[in-house]
């Protein structure tokens, strides 16, 4: 093995180790799991027959459908004492208890785009593997609040600054990610459209808002989950424009991004890297694992960054079934990742006043929108955010519920608004990765209630973010 291939290799490590490597981790990083929904409350919110049967007689096991729901009776069995003994199943309304009835008022989907070539180059000569791309990078930028028309899909064959053996750019789209995507959004249809009747049987351009961070991987993974979500024949595919919003790099919230909040997050990062806690990270955590892989391989490596791209083309190479080079085993693999990718956000983040603005640029943008729907609600029922593993970890970590490894391909967290019809009632249900979060600021309820996950929010998104930040734009 090269020095260069070795190079990349640690730096693929690194980076990897958050995203799942290995039999277990590396796998979940290269296929992250489908996304899931249960409503918070009633008998639907039990999804296994074990934990639907100890609510007889007001639910049942319907073995057909594979869900729990009402008995015949429900609630209405219940005196006034017994049904307020069961709030999460039964509402006392007008002197009697009623089933509760819960419906779907809006969705955000903030997902990582799919699969990709490697992201960078910058170790010289990386060109181990061998990489092929149908889908075509498409070289058009269009600024935010632009409608950027999808007629035009897939068919850009410019592939600009191509450093890799095969046919893919860096960073670029690859089949795979696109049909990781394309299975998403078919999930996405079996939940809100089949499953709830949520969302319209065939696309609706009223109801569906679509945001993509500024990279053309995140334009296309939006695609491609609105073609899972709404699949078309291959005849009509390119008549139909889906009205994607596309930032460019210095608007784009949907990262940590410095250039948005010049000012104050380049000083606040800068503190964060050069802070105490993070020097003793390095050094007891990171620097080790450098000098045991320079040991093991014909290599040398410096440097965080360089650990990170290294990491990044290996792992890359791992999920498309090929072969690590001598010396290189998955469990490295499994142990860098988390090193390079989780616990490196989690450790520049530790740094209370960056920790506060990491997940600020999307949450800024999310509030208002739900802020808005519960006031006066809204047309828009699905909102799509195609962006980044730091645009998730972000998320999660900024929220109080840092992942412990790698943000994998496709990845999604969903944020549901549900309405009690028995007491006009809004809570909020979180997701990632099919698993229901339970936010440390909402008390751990899986089902937070509205006001509380509002005053939450105003944790993570400065009263002054506006007058700090936007005014950085250019």
């Amino acid at each position: 093995v090269n020095s260069i291939s070795a190079m990349m290799l640690l730096h693929v490590l690194l980076l990897l180790a958050s995203a799942n490597v290995g039999d277990g981790l590396l796998n979940k990083y290269c296929n992250a799991p489908l996304p899931n929904s249960r409503p918070p409350q009633g008998c639907g919110k039990y999804h296994q027959s074990d934990t639907c049967t100890p609510h007889a007689p007001v639910c049942r096991w319907n073995s057909a459908t594979s869900e729990c729901v009402f008995t015949a009776t429900g609630c209405s069995s219940y005196n006034e004492t017994d049904c307020h003994a069961d709030r999460n199943l039964c509402d006392w309304v007008s002197n009697k208890c009623v089933n509760k009835a819960l419906s779907l008022v809006q969705v955000h989907h903030v997902h990582r785009h799919g699969d990709r070539s490697p992201y960078s180059s910058h170790v010289p000569t990386l060109n181990y593997y061998s990489w092929n791309c149908t889908i075509k990078r498409d070289v058009t930028v269009f600024p935010h609040n632009n409608i950027a028309s999808s007629s035009n899909r897939f068919n850009i064959t410019t592939t600009p600054h191509n450093s890799f053996k095969g046919t893919c750019a860096q960073g670029q789209l690859t089949d795979k990610g696109y049909m990781q995507t394309h299975a998403v959004g078919a999930r996405l249809r079996s939940l809100y459209v089949k499953k709830y009747k949520f969302l319209s049987s065939e696309y609706n351009p009223s109801e569906i808002q679509i945001f993509s961070a500024s990279s053309v991987r995140c334009r296309q993974s939006a695609e491609g989950v609105m073609d899972g979500l709404y699949p078309v024949s291959g005849m009509n595919k390119g008549a139909r424009k889906l009205n994607i919003q596309q930032w460019n790099s210095f608007e784009d919230f949907t990262l940590p991004n410095t250039q948005l909040c010049f000012g104050n997050m380049t000083t606040l990062l800068s503190e964060s890297v050069n802070s105490k806690f993070y020097r003793s990270w390095l050094t007891s955590t990171v620097f080790p694992y450098i000098q045991k892989i320079n040991e093991l391989l014909p290599v040398d490596l410096v440097g965080f960054s360089e650990l990170g791209v290294f990491w990044d083309y290996f792992a890359s190479g791992v999920c498309h079934g090929q072969k690590l080079p001598g010396g290189l085993t998955m469990s490295i693999m499994d142990v860098l990742g988390p090193i390079t990718r989780g616990t490196y956000w989690h450790n520049v983040n530790h740094y209370p006043p960056f920790h506060k603005y990491e997940a600020a640029p999307l949450l800024s943008q999310i509030k208002p929108v739900f802020e808005e729907t519960l006031a006066f609600g809204s047309p828009v029922k699905f909102y799509d955010w195609s962006a980044h593993d730091s645009t998730v970890y972000a998320l999660l970590d900024g929220m109080g519920v840092p992942p412990n490894d790698a943000i994998g391909y496709a990845s999604q967290v969903l944020f549901e608004l549900w309405k009690n019809e028995n007491t006009g009632a809004y809570v909020v249900q979180m997701w990632y990765n099919g698993e229901v979060i339970k936010l440390p600021l909402c008390y751990y309820q899986s089902a937070c209630p509205s006001s509380t996950f509002m005053t939450a929010l105003d944790t993570f998104v400065p009263v002054d973010w506006a007058e700090r930040c936007i005014p950085n734009l250019p």
